[in-house]
């Protein structure tokens, strides 16, 4: 299940040369594909966010030519520390979330990887020009399913779309939503 949740706000948004996204958990298999993906287009700049140096290695090991490489930022931080997620979103207006474990370890929790990840993505966000969030979950996450994964996972979309909405509200956007589309300015996503 992909959230989107467009930022189109009825104040003057900031234009850039090229479109700006911040990845995180950009290391992934999806990631990785869409780091490549977007860095093949001209005009794209990507700022991938991880969490180890070692994830900072697969990205520097990607096939890019010089010319995609210079378009192509690496921050390695915590998922849940706003001051340096403000500061790499600070360029970019658009995010795709990409944070997420399907197995709990002793280093890593459901509520780490999922819940807090995007606690800290929402106020990182607050801060920052982000026109555009989208976050990829998975089928069946509700905040009361019975699979650990699933609950946590839903609970981190209802912080996503309800924190998100709260900023947006204070921006006096236009914006309706039910759980499962989002109705923008006439437009659908989700």
């Amino acid at each position: 299940m992909l959230l989107q949740v467009t930022l189109s706000c009825l104040t003057e948004r900031k234009k850039y040369a090229m479109p700006n996204w911040m990845i995180t958990g950009a290391n992934g298999n999806l990631g990785r594909r869409l780091v490549t993906t977007l860095l093949e287009r001209p005009n794209e700049q990507v700022v991938a966010i991880v969490r180890s140096e070692r994830a900072q290695r697969v990205l520097q090991d990607l096939p890019l030519t010089n010319e995609q490489r210079a378009r192509l930022k690496i921050e390695v931080l915590a998922y849940d520390d706003v001051a340096r997620l403000a500061t790499a979103a600070a360029g970019c207006d658009r995010c795709v979330h990409l944070v997420g474990i399907l197995k709990e370890s002793p280093g890593s929790t459901y509520q780490a990887a999922h819940e807090q990840s995007a606690e800290a993505l929402v106020q990182a966000l607050g801060r920052s020009p982000v026109q555009h969030v989208s976050y990829l979950s998975i089928v069946g996450s509700t905040p009361d399913a019975d699979n650990a994964c699933l609950a946590s996972k839903g609970r981190a979309e209802a912080i996503l779309m309800i924190q998100t909405l709260a900023y947006l509200m204070g921006l006096g956007c236009l914006m309706t939503c039910k759980p499962e589309r989002c109705f923008l300015n006439g437009g659908v996503t989700g």
